[in-house]
């Protein structure tokens, strides 16, 4: 009775946290930069391990406008990014923290996608709805009714069918779509169908 009583506290807050979610806020979140310093000429190459010498396996361009920063070597120097459907390290001298536009008071960039396998579902949360994709081979496009953060994790409120559904995302652990090697900034999890996936928000 008492963790019941406990989680429906928690949801209550949750769901009551962000009054202004409606309100899209451009700021600073943890693990977004742009590219800086890169001649318009050149670009700038991910590499196999954090090391000038590694392998090349991929690139950003010289004017890349977001990047996602999974984590740095221990001397922070390095960054771990993504690199088509594997994940490389690419220098962070010229890569400067970005504002990113996201719901009002939260972390979560408008247009941030996130996607399962098996079944192969992509929700995308646009400015005031979620677009789901691959569920029944069909799209569907619906209102966004609430957006609260229980613990480490925002929960999404979206009304389907006429009944209410959850997201839950967090950037406390990183996610991954249970297929590639590619690892996400965010997990993420459809909690009425226990999908479990990772987001992520590249322009």
């Amino acid at each position: 009775m008492i963790r019941l009583m406990l989680l429906l506290i928690l949801m209550m807050i949750g769901t009551s946290a962000f009054a202004d979610w409606r309100l899209p806020e451009r700021r600073i979140v943890a693990g977004y930069f742009q590219v800086t310093g890169v001649a318009a000429n050149d670009v700038l190459n991910i590499r196999e391990t954090p090391s000038g010498s590694s392998a090349k396996i991929g690139y950003l361009g010289y004017d890349q406008p977001i990047v996602e920063v999974l984590g740095t070597n221990p001397s922070g120097t390095w960054g771990y990014v993504q690199a088509g459907e594997t994940m490389g390290w690419t220098s962070m001298r010229y890569l400067t923290p970005t504002a990113i536009l996201t719901f009002g008071g939260t972390d979560i960039p408008i247009g941030i996608a996130c996607y399962t396998t098996e079944p192969f579902v992509t929700y995308t949360l646009g400015n005031g709805h979620v677009k789901i994709e691959g569920m029944s081979l069909a799209t569907y496009i619906v209102p966004i009714l609430n957006i609260g953060k229980i613990r480490e994790s925002y929960e999404v409120i979206y009304e389907l069918d006429g009944t209410e559904q959850r997201l839950f995302l967090s950037l406390a652990t990183k996610g991954s779509d249970g297929m590639s090697d590619v690892e996400y900034q965010w997990s993420f999890n459809a909690g009425e169908y226990y999908l479990n996936g990772g987001c992520t928000y590249m322009m």
